[in-house]
């Protein structure tokens, strides 16, 4: 079956996905049945017999957890290290050197003698990644406050572009009821290219404390339009001591969370570590740059303050836990009950609260992940117990 087929099919992995012997039993009997009919018994007897839902976040978190700065994490430290550096933190050599190494691959080298290493396979993998790096930036390394991802919350319409409605206007809508407006925000996300979404309350545990960002003001903005005497005194006195804000520096107090899944396409991610399946990721990031930004639009539309965020923000595993797109696994990464781990995650931070929270689901994976061990056994650095 083609991987990008998104129609109603009861396939192999949907089957063995039931998970008992009495569902695969019953389910057994829906593959003698037409299969859009099939299908919605297979939905059937997935939420009946497999799917748990959870009041509260389904995971233990300990008692002396703190949230992470967004410079806590290999991929700030390896791609800003000059910044980590300048404003007082060491960076072990090991980091900074496979940083220099994968910005040389990124950029750079490719092999044609070795298979999915060649100039094609490098070119597929920059175009993948081309929308993210114009318009996200450095959100993969957890940079936040760029590009599309501005915290910026204007009020007014910009004159520098004359279709630009990224603003908050001064009508709020009004929905009838909470239902409906997650039901209108969930099929905006859709309508953008979200493949699952899930609208969970903003959580402190998971967003970052702090956030470092080395990049000056007036370099991080699309259609910015002539710099103003403000920007241009600004970037003169820049340093490092104006690279880590925190949420004070937020334009507004964000109240809930929308997290967006994106599918990475099958093939591609088969053929990792080539860079066939770097461009799978790498659609996987642009997409993350496209989607959530089209959605805060949305919502400033409706009149209320947003802000997209990739990996910048805060953790995306545990909100896309809380928002029932998926479970914890022993690779510490989410997995979607549709896709598998095979996914991208971003976010949307917004001051809308009148709509209807998902609830965290478990569908089985933390205990098939107790005994499968497969991820640890493959795991080349050993970093996955």
């Amino acid at each position: 079956m083609n991987n990008k087929d998104k129609s109603s099919k009861v396939n192999r992995r949907d089957f063995f996905k039931l998970g008992s012997l009495s569902v695969a039993a019953g389910a057994a009997a829906l593959t003698t049945l037409p299969k859009k009919v099939a299908a919605q018994g297979l939905d059937k007897y997935i939420t009946k017999d497999l799917i748990k839902i959870h009041d509260d976040f389904p995971a233990e978190v300990r008692g002396d957890y703190v949230p992470p700065r967004n410079w806590d994490h290999v991929q700030a430290r390896s791609f800003f290290v000059d910044a980590v550096k300048a404003i007082g933190e060491d960076v072990d050599d090991d980091i900074v050197a496979d940083g220099q190494a994968f910005i040389q691959k990124m950029n750079f080298a490719y092999d044609n003698s070795k298979t999915g290493y060649g100039q094609a396979d490098k070119a597929l993998f920059a175009g993948a990644w081309a929308m993210n790096n114009f318009a996200a930036g450095p959100s993969p390394a957890g940079i936040p406050d760029y590009g599309v991802n501005s915290w910026e919350q204007k009020t007014e319409k910009n004159p520098h572009a004359l279709f630009d409605n990224d603003y908050v206007v001064k009508e709020k809508h009004k929905f009838n009821n909470q239902q409906e407006a997650a039901n209108h925000i969930k099929r905006a996300a859709r309508l953008f290219g979200a493949d699952l979404v899930g609208i969970t309350r903003r959580d402190k545990r998971w967003d970052y404390s702090k956030f470092l960002n080395p990049i000056p003001p007036i370099a991080r903005k699309a259609f910015a339009g002539p710099p103003t005497p403000e920007q241009l005194e600004e970037l003169k006195n820049w340093g490092p001591d104006k690279f880590v804000t925190d949420w004070s520096s937020f334009p507004f107090v964000p109240k809930t969370v929308i997290v967006l899944a994106f599918e990475m396409d099958y093939e591609g991610i088969s053929a990792s570590p080539s860079y066939v399946g770097s461009a799978a990721a790498g659609e996987g990031y642009s997409t993350m740059a496209k989607v959530p930004y089209q959605l805060a639009v949305y919502l400033k539309n409706l009149g209320y303050n947003a802000v997209s965020a990739g990996n910048d923000m805060g953790l995306s595993v545990p909100y896309g836990i809380a928002a029932g797109l998926g479970e914890n696994s022993r690779l510490g990464q989410m997995v979607s009950y549709k896709y598998g781990p095979r996914v991208r995650l971003a976010k949307v931070y917004t001051d809308f609260d009148f709509v209807e929270y998902d609830k965290p689901k478990s569908f089985g994976v933390m205990d098939f992940c107790k005994n499968c061990m497969r991820c640890a056994d493959s795991c080349p650095t050993k970093a996955i117990s």
